[in-house]
């Protein structure tokens, strides 16, 4: 087959964009792939494999900009949703864009398009009648995050994303929660595909390093403000404190160094920049801590149980299929601060519970194999191209 993924960036630090790497470089094995990021990609945090052709929209000549007048409804309709469903797909996703990357779709006959992220795979719904291919859209967060959270996403965009989604051959959610709430809110039957683990090792944590540990981007969405605050809450819980190492990049850095200092953690807390050895930072660590506040499926929880490490986490929709309370990590009321001190404390004082939700961890990560997923996307594939 021949395949094309659309999205934003392949190369830039985030969980959509470590996960499309590591699937396009599977399916790479026995298909012809092309990637366009709409932004630079010189520059690259994950591995690309060689036979995949990865494009940005400058070395297609396509210009990205938006009119005033555009950017002006597409706020109006964030505050008020008065103008979602009728008639302003155009000035969410222009027709200048439609026309020049249907022509590139066209003129390189590909059999499938697949739009990673929201925003594409609603854009792949806008241009249904100017190609020649199956279309896929490809969702890269929750049901919840997209559609009821308030001023972010797509909030207040419902009816427009209903009706483009319609127009798709199929949509990918990441779990099966999401699909339920596909059916059950929009009436709209989606297939959900699981992310696969970033890799498979032999060498686990063995848990001797007393120590938290957090990674990702540093986004509002990630929660490291109430981590922070919750681990202030933990120290009074106990002398004997773990430190914590959270690793990551973004625009809330120093947001979080200055809560730090405020709080006068300092001493307790490191902030500590990307790592692509993610590994090894797990294998120095006993516990990881997630705070988001919304995920799609987090690549970093994959990792933790891959290296047999046990998770804290809020009861994000995200999390049901990753970790069970009390079997392979502990799971607390979302945004209950004081319940994720306390399960910081339980975890760092009784070794028993760490080994064996470790051991559990690593039982439940064999079910994300990335030999599995990645034929679960083969097949899909050749179903969504071989149906007339």
């Amino acid at each position: 087959m021949k395949i094309l993924f659309l999205t934003d960036s392949i190369t830039t630090l985030g969980g959509a964009q470590r996960v499309t790497s590591i699937i396009v470089n599977e399916l790479s094995k026995s298909n012809d792939i092309t990637v366009i990021s709409r932004s630079d990609c010189s520059e690259r945090l994950y591995y690309i494999d060689p036979n995949v052709e990865v494009l940005s929209f400058s070395d297609l000549g396509i210009d990205y900009y938006f009119h005033y007048y555009e950017k002006a409804l597409k706020l109006l309709n964030r505050v008020t949703g008065i103008l979602d469903g009728f008639g302003i797909k155009s000035e969410y996703y222009p027709k200048r864009y439609q026309k020049e990357i249907s022509k590139y779709i066209n003129i390189n006959k590909f059999d499938v398009v697949i739009g990673v992220q929201g925003y594409w795979a609603y854009f792949l719904g806008c241009i249904r009648k100017r190609v020649n291919c199956k279309l896929v859209g490809w969702q890269h967060n929750s049901y919840d995050a997209y559609f009821n959270t308030k001023n972010r996403y797509y909030w207040h965009q419902d009816r427009i994303s209903k009706s483009l989604i319609c127009k798709l051959n199929e949509y990918i959610v990441l779990n099966e929660y999401d699909q339920e709430l596909f059916k059950k809110y929009m009436k709209i039957n989606v297939k959900y595909i699981y992310n696969p683990k970033s890799f498979d090792t032999d060498l686990p944590s063995d848990l001797s390093h007393h120590k938290f540990i957090a990674a990702g981007r540093f986004a509002y969405a990630k929660g490291f403000d109430l981590l922070i605050n919750a681990y202030k809450k933990y120290c009074v819980l106990t002398e004997n404190r773990w430190p914590l190492e959270i690793i990551g990049a973004g625009e809330e850095e120093s947001n979080y160094k200055r809560i730090i200092h405020d709080l006068h953690l300092d001493d307790k807390i490191s902030v500590l920049s990307y790592t692509s050895d993610i590994q090894s930072s797990f294998r120095t660590a006993s516990c990881l801590l997630l705070s988001s506040r919304w995920e799609g499926m987090p690549m970093i929880v994959l990792e933790a149980m891959e290296m047999g490490v046990p998770t804290i986490c809020f009861d994000i929709q995200a999390i049901k299929p990753l970790i069970k309370d009390d079997w392979n990590g502990l799971v607390v009321e979302k945004f209950d601060l004081d319940a994720y001190a306390k399960a910081m404390y339980l975890i760092s004082t009784n070794e028993e519970l760490r080994n064996r939700y470790a051991n559990n961890s690593r039982i439940k990560a064999k079910e994300f194999s990335i030999d599995s997923i990645s034929q679960i996307w083969e097949d899909e594939l050749k179903r969504i191209c071989e149906d007339i």
